[in-house]
């Protein structure tokens, strides 16, 4: 299939080296600029040990003709890209939404011509980091996630797209988009490895993202992922723990959350930590994942004595509201939705 891979950070890297492996016709796009098209060489290491030259192209015109977009962007970019999307993309065309944070494939799905279906992920494909050069280091390839078919797009057309782009690793979530958005704990584990790590990050050391997931982090953790699991319950859509999602997302065995967390570094499947505030588990899944949670839980009546602290906690380090970007809660309705309004998907 002709696929364009919108993003090109390490994750739609890495998502673009899946689908190149398995024989289709990839691009990488940038949504921002215009330059012509280049080859760009990519060496992969860990999940995925390849070497593939995959075109690189800037610019929301370069989706083109493409039978499948495949989202790879941070949240941060929603307000430039998703309305760009919107109007570009043509009847026929899939949009895959990847790791979706804060309901942003419900927002879009809205705005589509007809004919556009769209498809929401609880989370990515992939985790990877850039090594030096055109490095990438895959960490883990997911074995098992759920997609959310937003629509009117058909949910079994839907398995069926997915597979074929990246093979059976795909379940339909039982709870729709919302059960998917509630899915993605990354921003839950990025917030604990943040806040117990100040110091490392200020110093800039170089510290490992699971050797420094210790146990009153897991601790920290678990509080968080109680409240999300409470608003899911409190919305009528299941959920995995994050103790599940790691056992699926890392192959290691089911156990305390510490434990688990050490046996991922054990078999070096971590990454360093960020080394600034001025990061993506910061400036992107505060606002638009923990800030997202927030608002869920006072429309469901869920107290989130964790996440609200971690959230202000957080800004106080750096003197911000984080809160504040996130401009799809008041886009959507959702500082002011029930949760019978927030169990429609269309």
């Amino acid at each position: 299939m002709q696929v364009a891979v919108l993003g090109s950070g390490p994750v739609g890297r890495a998502t673009a080296g899946v689908l190149a492996e398995r024989g289709h016709a990839v691009r990488l796009v940038r949504p921002r600029g215009a330059v012509p098209e280049r080859a760009l060489p990519l060496r992969f290491q860990g999940a995925l040990e390849a070497s593939i030259v995959i075109p690189f192209v800037e610019g929301m015109d370069a989706i083109g003709d493409a039978e499948a977009v495949v989202l790879a962007i941070p949240a941060t970019a929603y307000g430039d890209v998703l309305p760009a999307l919107a109007r570009l993309a043509r009847p026929g065309t899939s949009i895959v939404f990847g790791g979706a944070l804060s309901l942003a494939p419900l927002w879009l799905a809205r705005r589509v011509a007809a004919g556009v279906p769209v498809i929401a992920w609880g989370t990515t494909l992939a985790t990877a980091s850039l090594l030096d050069g055109d490095a990438v280091r895959v960490g883990t390839i997911r074995a098992r996630f759920d997609i959310a078919p937003l629509p009117p797009a058909d949910p079994a057309a839907a398995l069926v797209l997915c597979g074929a782009l990246f093979g059976d690793r795909f379940d339909l979530a039982a709870g729709g988009v919302l059960a998917s958005a509630l899915s993605n704990v990354n921003p839950i584990a990025h917030a604990v490895q943040v806040m117990g790590n100040l110091s490392r990050i200020d110093r800039q050391e170089a510290w490992p993202l699971f050797g420094c997931f210790t146990e009153s982090v897991a601790a920290i953790c678990a509080a968080l992922d109680a409240e999300r699991m409470a608003i899911a319950a409190a919305f009528g859509v299941p959920v995995r723990s994050i103790e599940t999602h790691y056992h699926l997302s890392y192959h290691v065995p089911l156990g305390p959350l510490a434990v688990m967390v050490a046996a991922m570094e054990a078999r070096g499947l971590g990454p360093n930590g960020p080394t600034t505030l001025r990061h993506r588990y910061v400036e992107e899944d505060m606002p638009f994942g923990l800030a997202f949670l927030e608002a869920l839980g006072r429309a469901a009546d869920v107290a989130t004595p964790a996440l609200s602290g971690a959230l202000t906690l957080l800004g106080a380090a750096v003197g911000q509201d984080l809160r504040a970007p996130n401009w799809l809660v008041g886009a959507l309705g959702l500082d002011r939705a029930d949760p019978a309004a927030l169990s429609i998907q269309g």
